[in-house]
């Protein structure tokens, strides 16, 4: 076996030898990262490539969630999806018989190791050729049609960790589908509501996409992965995807109904969404500056902040 790429941090070679049995031969930070530490990886063995995590901790509960949702997604749908190869947490000297609990783990602690996808982000979004954006806001809404009659739940909430086990936690901070019916007028119980719970990728914009020869061959980074309602989860898409940019009028009405054509190949559009799209944008604003001001309390949210400000400016300085 070589010896490891000068450029590979020790705990990522000591994780690929310990999971794979094989020697890292190249290694290079990938520049989009937000909150985990990603490196993609060359190897001497068999797979020959793969992407090594280390923390990446939900901002909607803290708990390192990604290794789970993955696997619980690859095992129960064929949608794009990086396979997970192996997971677990770094062993400390000092832990004793603490080195294999979750209790009171730190989030850097825990890494993945994932299958390595072709494919190149298409970004910047609004450069591509407009029958070439179609076609991705398309079958985005596809995506989320299929993922979303996949998994279905009792209750919303964020995605926690007991172990290898996920759990649905209460809402931190707003609660924004259930407010966004309460501004429309329309209760829980009214009829067509979009009342069922559903699992959601929870980061899903250009960035995250990788792309080539006319199709998504990858959607990356599950760590916010939560569970919402249809509506809330298609509204958001339709902002990351048309309403972040500033196409023209025409072009967005027909990327609008490109998204919502994708979703209905797989799954009804929520009766009420209509009614409630404009609300469900609104309050995902509303509740992306309340996230805000909660990371801004704690020592770990403002450092996620800055690592997620960081990968913002190659994008600002365009």
């Amino acid at each position: 076996m070589s010896s490891p790429s000068p450029a590979t941090p020790q705990r990522v070679a000591r994780i690929v030898e310990a999971a794979l049995g094989c020697c890292v031969d190249a290694c290079e930070r990938a520049a989009g990262g937000r909150i985990a530490e990603t490196y993609l990886l060359g190897l001497d063995g068999d797979p020959a490539r793969a992407v090594c995590k280390l923390g990446g901790p939900s901002v909607r509960t803290g708990d390192v969630i990604e290794p789970l949702v993955l696997r619980l997604v690859t095992a129960t749908t064929d949608l794009p999806a990086p396979g997970v190869l192996a997971s677990g947490t770094l062993r400390r000297a000092n832990d004793g018989e603490s080195a294999d609990s979750d209790a009171f783990r730190p989030a850097s602690d825990y890494w993945g190791l994932y299958e390595f996808r072709d494919g190149a982000p298409p970004t910047p979004f609004d450069a591509l050729d407009a029958d070439v954006r179609r076609g991705i806001v398309h079958d985005t809404g596809a995506f989320l049609a299929r993922l979303h009659a996949a998994h279905q739940f009792e209750r919303t909430g964020g995605l926690g960790r007991t172990g290898s086990t996920l759990r649905i936690c209460d809402h931190a901070g707003l609660n924004a589908p259930e407010l966004a019916r309460q501004l429309a007028g329309r209760s829980l119980d009214s009829a067509g509501a979009d009342r069922q719970p559903v699992l959601t990728h929870g980061d899903l914009f250009p960035g995250n996409l990788l792309f080539e020869d006319g199709a998504i061959t990858a959607v990356l980074d599950w760590g916010n992965a939560h569970v919402t309602t249809a509506g809330y989860a298609l509204a958001r898409a339709e902002m990351r995807f048309i309403d972040w940019f500033r196409f023209p009028s025409a072009e967005r009405r027909d990327l609008r109904a490109a998204l919502r054509e994708g979703y209905r190949q797989h799954r009804s559009v929520p009766a009420d969404y209509e009614r409630l799209a404009s609300a469900y944008k609104l309050l995902w604003l509303f509740q992306s500056a309340d996230r805000i001001r909660r990371h801004l309390q704690s020592k770990r949210g403002r450092r996620q902040l800055q690592q997620h400000v960081r990968s913002l400016l190659p994008k600002l300085r365009r």
